[in-house]
């Protein structure tokens, strides 16, 4: 994987289309996990579960953004063992599985959420694992062009246009 190159394509979306990712992608997102994905610590017992768009009931209660969750057609849970370096292990791994997502021109957006024991009951999840993080992902809406006006200082003001997603 060309790291600088995913970097600088890397976006997140928050909005996407309801069409499903091949589970030929899917399949190879999960061999990555279990066979590439870096780990910065590699004795924390972790664990990837994707769900489908089905699983979003569930996840509007216990995540997103004040509860405000992001409707995609997947979703990707990093479960961890708990450790003192079980977040930073999570937060590391998860990011290159988005730029691995970003490198199939699948897009995602990071969820944000409070209590993996809400997430768990929620999802009717038995592990020992906690939730380390949660990224929705699928293929995102485009919208218009629009102008954006970054003002530097009074004599320093750039105009331009970018694509948003």
């Amino acid at each position: 994987m060309n790291y600088s190159a995913m970097i600088q394509n890397r976006r997140s979306v928050h909005a996407f289309r309801e069409k499903e990712v091949p589970s030929e992608a899917i399949g190879q997102l999960r061999s990555y996990y279990e066979k590439t994905c870096p780990r910065l610590v590699p004795e924390i017992a972790t664990e990837l579960i994707v769900l489908d768009k089905d699983a979003q009931p569930a996840l509007e209660s216990s995540a997103g953004y004040n509860q405000f969750l992001i409707g995609a057609p997947h979703y990707l849970l990093l479960m961890s063992a708990p450790h003192s370096y079980a977040a930073i292990n999570a937060g590391y791994m998860m990011e290159d599985l988005v730029l691995k997502l970003t490198e199939l021109d699948i897009d995602t957006c990071w969820m944000t959420f409070t209590d993996s024991d809400k997430i768990k009951k929620a999802l009717s999840l038995t592990t020992t694992l906690e939730v380390a993080a949660i990224v929705a992902f699928g293929y995102g809406e485009k919208t218009a062009k629009k102008l954006r006006l970054n003002i530097l200082s009074m004599s320093q003001i750039d105009v331009r246009a970018e694509q948003q997603y």
